[in-house]
């Protein structure tokens, strides 16, 4: 009986155990079942979409030609190109914001903050929202995206801010997406990345044949005064320009300068920056590429190769970048490997730029490199060390020729020189 009764008990306790599995197994699956169909909703899609700045200086040429692309060919595909925090975003709300654009796409023109939209299935899901398409329980998207388009043969715009989120993580499904909706005649572009191409294989027109560049010293002052309500600049205008050439005069920088200009002196505000640097550009408490320079620098350099992020560490190091860089980064870093595949990455990412031969570094960038990030760069010294001693060497023509040549290296070598003396 006492068998029995066991028996009982043991057949019981594994009934509950089974009961207890299917329950769990149901919740696990309510849970899946929710995150499949997790969408973003459309405040999803505004809170991340920024406001159409009335600030905005020293960029009419670039939104001229943007308009022209878009409005004067049936079907554009535009790329605004550059580093993180150089304005492609304002440059982007100004052309679909100007009249020639809105009388063409009326009310078919969407912006899509691809910060939120992290990948093809998300990307998707938001143009699904912003079109307003309505794909019920076990219905294709792409399915009911291409019915629409079908239908709705008017022009349409997207604006695809930040694109780069998306490419980056997922660039063969992205493609995919982008070729699907080129193949409506309609469907016209603006993307807006970091980066020298645009994405995959799509004929893009970049805006001003290459990356957006900083703003003109002038444009810089305007955008700072109106920005910090300074009125009475005249006065301190030395000041102002030695804090916006320390900048390099980046858009995202002297918005963040010039807001904390409004409650402290420029003294003030100049020892800040070379006390802290990048720190100092920052705008609250909470970090996003619109309100910290540090945070929209990092969203560029968190995908390098530790190779990468040692190139660009040597390359913030030198003052005067890489001149004839094509001929000479190879000889100044001997035996480095990959060395063209890095250097491409960092082109291609907007962490570096090449003007007149020569490889440079906008400031945001550099004293984040040289002051958050501390690579260590020792092992580039000897070889730079090296090249510069050979070089010197070989130096040829007149007393003035040898100076002109040596003009663009004298800062390179003067930082090599101090750095073997101080280690």
């Amino acid at each position: 009986m006492f068998n029995t009764k066991a028996s009982v008990y043991t057949w019981r306790a594994n009934q509950k155990l089974l009961q207890d599995t299917e329950n769990i197994k149901k919740i696990l699956s309510g849970i899946a079942k929710t995150h499949d169909q997790l969408i973003i909703t459309d405040d999803d899609l505004e809170r991340a979409t920024p406001g159409v700045s009335s600030i905005f200086c020293g960029r009419d040429a670039l939104v001229a030609e943007g308009v022209t692309c878009i409005v004067n060919n049936n079907q554009a595909f535009l790329a605004i190109l550059g580093a993180g925090g150089i304005g492609k975003t304002s440059i982007a709300l100004h052309i679909s914001n100007a009249a020639e654009v809105k009388t063409k796409y009326a009310k078919a023109s969407y912006f899509l903050p691809c910060e939120v939209l992290p990948d093809a299935k998300l990307l998707l899901q938001g143009i699904i929202q912003r079109l307003d398409i309505r794909a019920g329980e076990g219905e294709s998207q792409y399915k009911k995206l291409e019915e629409h388009l079908r239908v709705n043969i008017q022009p349409m715009l997207l604006i695809l801010d930040n694109f780069e989120t998306p490419w980056n993580n997922n660039p063969v499904e992205i493609e995919s997406l982008l070729g699907k909706l080129a193949s409506f005649d309609q469907v016209s572009m603006i993307v807006r990345m970091r980066g020298l191409n645009g994405p995959g294989s799509l004929r893009w027109k970049k805006l001003g044949s290459e990356s957006i560049p900083p703003l003109t010293l002038d444009s810089a002052k305007k955008v700072f005064s109106a920005i910090s309500q300074k009125q009475d600049l005249e006065q301190e205008k030395h000041g102002v320009a030695t804090i916006l050439i320390e900048l390099d005069c980046v858009p995202l920088a002297i918005t963040l300068i010039a807001k904390r200009a409004r409650t402290s002196p420029l003294k003030s505000l100049l020892k800040m920056w070379q006390e802290g640097k990048t720190k100092t550009l920052k705008q609250g408490n909470t970090d996003g590429r619109l309100t910290s320079v540090n945070f929209s620098i990092e969203l560029s350099t968190r995908l390098l190769k530790p190779q990468e992020t040692e190139l660009l560490a040597v390359i913030c190091f030198l003052p005067d970048g890489v001149p004839d860089w094509v001929e000479n980064l190879s000889e100044m870093l001997t035996g480095w490997e990959q060395l063209d595949q890095s250097i491409n990455t960092l082109l291609e990412n907007s962490l570096v730029y090449s003007k007149n031969e020569t490889i440079k570094v906008l400031a945001p960038i550099r004293e984040y490199v040289c002051r958050i990030q501390h690579t260590d760069i020792t092992r580039a010294i000897t070889p730079l060390g090296s090249f510069y001693a050979t070089w010197l060497k070989h130096l040829s023509g007149t007393e003035q020729a040898q100076q002109n040549q040596i003009q663009p290296h004298i800062m390179n070598i003067t930082k090599i020189f101090i750095f073997n003396q101080e280690n």
